[in-house]
């Protein structure tokens, strides 16, 4: 992975109705959220506060798998 970001985790929510967790995580004022399964969160120890990198997976489209708009 190319994109790889430090930044600070600041609120971490485990849903009962799916099979994620998602973690806030910030780059200064800016924020962006991930999704990743329970048992990555426990193997991982997430916490609040806590000081990781974000990996950032890209991917290619083509033109014809993007919604278009009338």
């Amino acid at each position: 992975m190319r994109n790889i970001l430090p930044t600070t985790i600041t609120e971490i929510i485990h849903s009962e109705s799916s099979d994620n967790v998602q973690v806030k995580l910030a780059f200064g004022d800016d924020h962006i959220w991930a999704n990743i399964t329970p048992w990555a969160c426990d193997d991982l120890a997430l916490t609040v506060g806590q000081s990781v990198y974000a990996q950032i997976k890209g991917v290619s489209m083509t033109e014809s798998e993007l919604a278009q708009s009338f």
